[in-house]
This record gives structure tokens, C-alpha cells and sequence, in this order.
């Protein structure tokens, strides 16, 4: 955990396996659909990643609609 906001509400973290090459930068977000991350755990997650090339998306707009989503048939397959 390289930085957290007060309210908990954005953090920013480097991950990795064992090595340098595997790592990379995360930016996570509490409820993202519903407002904008604090503006210091932007600035710290393009201070971490600036130049480095090594963040990644892990998460979409979809993401949010599995709260919502049910089962189709019963047979593990997912509406949205």
C-alpha cells in the first residue's frame, strides 16, 4: 500500500510476483460509479506510475452490474 485516503475511499497499490518485471501499479476505488476518486490518490498513483509504464486496468463499468446481475437458469451463466 503505497497511499490511502482518510475516508478509505481510493488507495494506490504496487503488486508483484516474486520479481521487478512482474510488477505493476493499481489504482483501487470505492464505489467509482457513483463519484470521481479523490484527487490526492490520482496524483499519487501518476507520481508512482509516471514514466514507468507499468499500471493496469483490473476493473470495468461492468464490473458494477454484477450487484445486480441474476443467474440464468440456474446453470452459473450471468444476466446483465
Amino acid at each position: 500500500l503505497l497511499f490511502q485516503t482518510l475516508d478509505n475511499s481510493c488507495a494506490v497499490f504496487l503488486l508483484g510476483v516474486n520479481d521487478l518485471p512482474y510488477q505493476w501499479y493499481e489504482m483501487r476505488v470505492k464505489n467509482s460509479t457513483i463519484r470521481r476518486p479523490h484527487w490526492a490518490c490520482v496524483m499519487n498513483f501518476a507520481d508512482a506510475t509516471y514514466r514507468k509504464g507499468k499500471e493496469r486496468e483490473v476493473y470495468w463499468p461492468k464490473c458494477q452490474k454484477m450487484f445486480n446481475a441474476k443467474p440464468e437458469g440456474g446453470k452459473g451463466r450471468w444476466e446483465e
